[in-house]
Order: C-alpha cells, then sequence, then structure tokens
C-alpha cells in the first residue's frame, strides 16, 4: 500500500496495483473497511454505515472530486 491521500471523507488508501486512468474508475461496496482503498480501477467505499458507530459514516463522493484526489496524490 501506498501513503494515503488526505480528502475531506477521511484517507484514501491507494493498492500496489496502480489505477489507469484509461480505466472507468467503479465504486464498490458489499465488504467494510476503515478506509476508503482503491485497487485499479475499483474504489472501495463501504466504510459501514449500516451499522451506526461513531465510526462508521455513509459516503456520499462527486466523481470529479474523487479524480482530483487522485491526480493531486498524497498530501
Amino acid at each position: 500500500m501506498h501513503l494515503p491521500i488526505d480528502t475531506p471523507t477521511g484517507a484514501l488508501v491507494m493498492s500496489d496495483q496502480p489505477w489507469n486512468p484509461g480505466l472507468s474508475l467503479t465504486y464498490v461496496g458489499h465488504t467494510v473497511l476503515r478506509t476508503m482503498e482503491l485497487h485499479k480501477s475499483h474504489l472501495f467505499i463501504d466504510r459501514g454505515a449500516y451499522l451506526g458507530t461513531p465510526e462508521t459514516q455513509l459516503l456520499v463522493l462527486e466523481h470529479k472530486d474523487v479524480l482530483g484526489w487522485l491526480v493531486r496524490g498524497p498530501g
């Protein structure tokens, strides 16, 4: 894993398999994770909102914002 990217909705962790801008970014869930994680063209965003705990939240993302985070990188 690479250094996380700081975003307004929390950390975004990039895998060792980088995103290819030539592929469509796919937002996926079902597997609850502590942070958003990007692996290839899949952005895992399920933070377990159904659990209703302070550590979980429903993420509402704008695609253009996510692309900006990826271009900007860690910071």
